[in-house]
């Protein structure tokens, strides 16, 4: 199916700059347990609610998926079911989630009151240590929206004097963030005797960065170093 459908290919999104590399990987890795289950070829005939079923089957009982992660799996299918009715592939009556309803579980997750971010600001931390640029920024994305990965890939050159202007790692989009008043604080230590392509956070290797692959991968380890810390 993907290799008769161009538009269809994650290789060919990937190309055309529609998808991340992260999402890149997330969704070879639902193609990956696709081929496991039904092999190489798959028509879009055999696109249908059987193949659901039977695909439902092998994320639970072989690939011991979650709720929430077989429901990330369906989503990436429907979303290739609705491409193939868009480019007239397959007939509406027999698209297969006229029928079939993802299901998803209600993340139980937990938050940081106000007082407890306060609490972890004023931590005592040697300063230019790992420790004290993990807190640093975690309190600069409170204070900005950012998401980490965003943070990570932060330079000089976005920063206009009151806001950011970047491309969103995840969405593709330019993204226009307002540095406040405590977020400008704590990034003009970090803004000395950096250059506009010098990243502000000093946790990635630029060198790294020049492939999508080592990237994600020193952007993946960055993350893991500042949860830990």
């Amino acid at each position: 199916m993907e290799k008769n459908n161009k538009n269809l290919s994650v290789g060919n999104r990937k190309e055309r700059n529609e998808i991340g590399q992260s999402t890149f990987v997330k969704y070879n890795g639902i193609i990956k347990k696709l081929r496991d289950t039904f092999g190489d070829k798959l028509t879009v005939q055999e696109f249908d609610i059987d193949f659901l079923e039977r695909y439902d089957k092998a994320l639970r009982q072989v690939f011991n998926n979650s709720t929430n992660t077989i429901a990330s799996n369906f989503s990436f299918l429907r979303a290739v079911a609705n491409e193939l009715i868009k480019v007239d592939k397959m007939k509406l009556n027999d698209y297969p989630f006229r029928k079939w309803k993802l299901s998803f579980e209600d993340a139980k997750r937990k938050y940081l009151t106000p007082d407890q971010v306060k609490e972890v600001d004023q931590i005592i931390l040697p300063p230019h240590s790992k420790s004290r640029l993990s807190r640093d920024m975690f309190i600069y994305c409170t204070q900005t929206g950012f998401r980490i990965v965003d943070a990570l890939n932060l330079k000089l050159e976005y920063f206009t004097g009151t806001h950011f202007v970047f491309r969103s790692q995840k969405t593709k989009t330019y993204t226009t963030l307002l540095c406040t008043e405590k977020a400008k604080i704590i990034i003009t230590p970090f803004l000395k005797d950096k250059e506009q392509e010098d990243y502000i956070f000093d946790f990635l290797n630029p060198r790294l960065q020049k492939n999508e692959v080592t990237a994600l991968r020193d952007q993946s380890s960055a993350t893991a170093l500042i949860n830990k810390n």
